[in-house]
């Protein structure tokens, strides 16, 4: 498509074409034959929706359910990326879908995120290297990818409203890494911004973000999407680059943008820019489509297995308890015999093809036995299954005991209030372990668990959120047909007070302090020596392996490092070999070490392979604030191979000479519990120092409300505290908190664009003047016939 081709269009047109049409489809313009596209849900299945347009009453096609991201993230294995992608495109393609909403990246700051199943790390490297390769795999299907949540989506609390204030250090080397070594390898189709502020400004509003660093710096040659529903000023976003407003908001957004062309507050050329991007990407998408696609459903589900056979986590294997043996008499326990937990709440939820549970998979065996032993539903009485499952217990050689967060303790739209898991299922773990020492603890969770029961199990695994082959992967590698190769990618902290962000997350009702700056998970625990429940990149095979022979080389601006590693063991396995490096210690605080590369290599029992890995001195620089550039410091630098982050086989110390002299942006006594590890104490005044800016108010006022209140926000006025509570009375609303927390948090603002036409702007005006106690009798009765037609909405 040329530019003259935009010439065609109307202003109305073009206005009209940068918003939805619809829930998940573009706008045609028939006039420069552009057909819609279609969009779905998600990061680890199709949700095609197939009928039902509102919340709650969707219903969506069957599909492959892969494991979540969280799984794909502790495989620690690119090709299975690719493969990962590559499957999901082709079920893409047999729906004749165009764009994927996925994969999801952003950071897991604090373990509490109620969305961490749905991303990929703590760690930018493995969450940047794996998703470039997933993004691939559907791409080269000819479908395209929309990485997500630009950026700083690293809570659900408040998430349409809060401003995350982050340093810009921190941005560049944490939280935007990922999605720049992602946009660099694997140039997605689209990028979806994020609903928070990031400071002070949306992101669907951030010309800095979006056009500068994207497109300028990274060369992103995509379009830029709005999460649904989050284009928080359509005006503000056009100028900063966002294309394509989603879902439909009827016809505010575009008489917003033809009203705005007209002031002359934007100029024509602007929309053109925006609408040239996406007719390009759009027509690219109509020109990939191949008609009457299919997929082939078996095969899926076979890589589902594989990603979630190399995704669960071995984290203790006392006396090897493991693998089982078919003659030893098993009590598997646990309500999630009883049904399916593969996956989480939230908009990423598939309506799988082929779920295959833990019963289903160990199939007729007269050693095993069942016990339900206690409910998910803590409220109920289960002394009598208790019983049966302790009378059982004495009987049988060894107890797996499954535990794990419900349906509802991990989604999108809030946050977790805990780490613990349920009280009922640690008691009962207590009195199994007063008649059978012999435990096995199988975890079915999305996210860290604390384990005060961890001295009295002897194996532990973690098996997430595993898709709809979970049972058969969790049951093959129990009894040693799989031997386990994840790692985790994430920190599993001993208590949450332990963790970096702990005084900080999820902040207050306007703000969030990223007051731990680059000290995120390992970061802040290797380099402060602070104890960890199991370190990031931590797991256990059933194989043994040994490194030797490391050699670097510093050439022509690389770190090239070979070493050896051999299985010394009897059994076949996968040996995930981990590349650290730790830069000079100076005026610039620094993380002990950082992961920088890793590899996936299956070794034969008895057998030995050569590694060879090279880090661009890029990548070993640290992001100076001040000067706006990224900077190699000249020191001594050591490499770390093997192991996890705090265990490591091989190190090395190598020494650089840069060319670069810049100084360090800040005196170590401005900013010294960066130094001195008390991450969780830091002073306004330190994070003002790194900031380079005063901060923002920590909470909304309760007396002024703005369209950027929500419900819950609103609370300190009359009128808000009674909506507020009439919502948590709604019977329907508390069966299900997702929906709950969209209705207490989503903001006034996004509320009016979800309403489409049946809101004006001048009766949203009355909605907040009534909010503010201008209460008048013309005033009141508008604002009840404005909540009676958004109750309405679906």
């Amino acid at each position: 498509m040329e530019r003259k081709d935009i010439e065609k269009l109307t202003l109305k047109e073009k206005c009209y074409f940068l918003s939805g049409a619809n829930n998940w489809e573009t706008v045609e313009l028939k006039k420069i034959g552009l057909k819609s596209i279609l969009m779905t849900d998600g990061p680890y299945g199709i949700r095609k929706v197939l009928r039902g347009s509102g919340i709650g009453d969707e219903q969506s096609v069957k599909a492959t359910a892969f494991p979540t991201n969280v799984v794909l993230g502790s495989t620690f294995n690119k090709e299975l990326a690719y493969k990962f992608g590559h499957a999901l495109g082709e079920e893409a393609k047999h729906y004749n879908v165009d764009m994927v909403l996925g994969p999801g990246i952003c950071i897991k700051r604090s373990p509490l995120c109620g969305r961490n199943f749905e991303y990929i790390s703590e760690d930018p490297y493995v969450a940047g290297l794996l998703a470039s390769e997933y993004i691939n795999g559907i791409q080269d299907n000819g479908v395209g990818c929309s990485l997500k949540h630009f950026a700083c989506n690293n809570q659900e609390t408040y998430r349409s409203m809060i401003d995350e204030v982050v340093d810009e250090r921190a941005l560049r080397e944490i939280y935007l890494k990922g999605f720049e070594i992602a946009v660099k390898n694997g140039q997605p189709m689209s990028i979806m911004t994020s609903y928070n502020k990031i400071n002070g400004v949306f992101s669907s509003d951030n010309k800095w973000l979006l056009t500068d660093v994207a497109r300028n710096e990274w060369g992103f040659k995509g379009f830029f999407v709005s999460d649904w529903g989050g284009c928080a000023h359509r005006d503000l976003a056009v100028l900063a680059g966002e294309d394509l407003e989603m879902p439909c908001s009827g016809k505010k957004a575009p008489e917003m943008l033809i009203q705005a062309v007209n002031d002359g507050k934007i100029d024509e050329s602007v929309i053109n820019d925006r609408v040239y991007c996406l007719a390009n990407s759009l027509m690219a998408a109509q020109n990939r489509r191949v008609e009457n696609y299919k997929c082939d459903f078996e095969k899926d589900h076979d890589i589902a297995k594989e990603v979630s056979d190399e995704g669960m986590v071995l984290l203790k294997n006392n006396n090897e308890i493991l693998p089982l043996k078919k003659d030893e008499k098993v009590l598997f326990v646990g309500d999630f015999l009883n049904f399916d937990k593969f996956e989480a709440s939230g908009s990423s939820t598939v309506n799988a093809i082929n779920v295959i549970g833990i019963k289903k998979a160990i199939g007729d065996s007269k050693s095993v036995t069942y016990a339900t032993g206690y409910s998910m539903n803590e409220k109920e009485d289960t002394v009598s299954l208790e019983n049966e499952c302790l009378t059982k217990a004495k009987e049988v050689d060894k107890v797996v005991l499954l535990m794990g967060l419900g349906e509802y303790d991990e989604s999108e739209s809030y946050d977790r209030k805990t780490l613990d898991l349920p009280k009922n299922q640690v008691k009962l773990l207590n009195k199994i372990y007063e008649v059978n020492k012999n435990i096995i603890v199988v975890l079915i969770n999305g996210a860290p668990v604390t384990m005060p029961f961890i001295n009295k199990v002897e194996g532990i695994l973690e098996a997430y959120l595993g898709g709809e082959a979970y049972g058969q992967s969790i049951v093959d590698i129990l009894y040693g047909k799989v031997n386990p190769s994840g790692r985790l990618a994430e920190s599993f902290p001993i208590s949450i007070k332990d963790t970096p962000c702990y005084k900080y997350f999820p902040g207050g009702s306007n703000a969030s302090y990223y007051k731990e700056s680059i000290f995120v998970g390992y970061r802040y625990y290797s380099t402060f020596k602070k104890p960890t429940l199991f370190p990031f990149g931590f797991g256990l095979s059933y194989s043994k392996f040994k490194y030797r022979n490391m050699n670097i080389v510093l050439n022509d601006g690389k770190l090239s490092i070979t070493c050896k590693i051999k299985n010394i063991s009897k059994v076949d396995g996968k040996e995930v070999v981990q590349i650290y490096v730790g830069g000079p210690q100076t005026t610039v605080f620094k993380p002990l070490k950082e992961l920088k590369d890793f590899t996936k290599v299956f070794l034969k029992a008895g057998e030995e392979k050569q590694i060879h890995m090279e880090i661009p001195f890029e990548n070993l620089k640290y992001f100076n604030f001040k000067e706006k550039k990224w900077v190699l410091e000249t020191g001594n630098y050591t490499v770390y191979v093997g192991g996890d982050s705090e265990n490591n086989m091989l190190s090395k110390d190598f020494y650089i000479q840069s060319n670069e002299n810049i100084e360090s942006p800040y005196y170590r006594s401005q900013v010294i519990s960066y130094f001195n590890g008390k991450i969780q104490k830091v002073s306004n005044h330190e994070f003002e120092t790194i900031c380079g800016n005063k901060l923002p108010k920590y909470n909304l006022s309760k007396f002024k409300i703005t369209d950027n209140h929500c419900f819950r926000s609103s609370r300190g006025r009359l009128i808000g505290r009674i909506i507020y509570r009439a919502i948590l009375s709604q019977k329907e609303l508390k069966k299900n908190p997702f929906y709950l927390e969209i209705a207490l948090t989503t903001p006034y603002r996004q509320m009016f664009l979800f309403s489409g036409d049946n809101v004006s702007y001048e009766e949203q005006k009355i909605i907040l003047k009534v909010m503010n106690g201008h209460i008048r009798k013309k005033y009141i009765k508008t604002y009840i016939e404005v909540l009676k037609k958004m109750a309405g909405l679906k």
